[in-house]
């Protein structure tokens, strides 16, 4: 099976306490933010760790030894956002929902039929992941970094997916006649009826 430290690639900044294990080939780091939570679905913390954000992953290396990591590929990271509202998670944090998210408990090898985050089957779950940070003003630099790093890795466009662009003024048109046809109203939108 991989080992969990092949997951756990930090990146480095100079200004960091935490020392990163090695990089994956062509991995950069961009930002360093220490003394942050995970909160992975409704599971509690892991406890405080280092977030390394790199330009390939986001990972997270738990203060405590022999804690759970965390390692996630860009592409398993469908969308992310800054949570500061109390109401709905008790943390100003970063949230994002994760495609096939595995954490690694107690750092341990992973089964071999375990696959690594973003190489996941389609039917894979949604996960909720939180990064909570002590310091609220630091979510707006950490939402630029992670929105930086997450636009190398653009999601794949199947054939005849399209783009999902429209114009407004053409849907309006478009189901005002849709509306007229089924009511048996004659009439171009924005002209008079029959």
């Amino acid at each position: 099976g991989r080992q969990a430290v092949a997951l756990l690639s930090p990146l480095f900044l100079s200004m960091a306490h935490e020392e990163p294990p090695p990089l994956n080939e062509g991995e950069e780091v961009q930002h360093v933010q220490e003394g942050v939570q995970v909160f992975v679905d409704d599971k509690p913390a892991s406890g405080r760790g280092t977030l390394f954000v790199t330009t390939q992953n986001l990972r997270w290396k738990p203060d405590a030894a022999g804690g759970s990591a965390l390692a996630l590929q860009w592409r398993s990271v469908l969308m992310h956002a800054v949570s500061r509202d109390p109401s709905t998670f008790p943390h100003p944090c970063i949230y994002c929902q994760v495609h096939g998210c595995q954490e690694q408990l107690g750092g341990g090898a992973m089964a071999d039929d375990e696959e690594a985050v973003g190489m996941v089957d389609d039917d894979e779950q949604v996960n909720e992941v939180r990064f909570a940070v002590d310091e609220e003003q630091g979510l707006s630099v950490l939402f630029q970094v992670f929105s930086e790093c997450q636009a190398l890795h653009p999601d794949d466009v199947e054939q005849d997916e399209g783009e999902f662009m429209f114009n407004v003024d053409e849907v309006e048109e478009g189901a005002l006649a849709a509306a007229m046809d089924q009511s048996g109203i004659v009439g171009a939108p924005g002209g008079a009826g029959a």
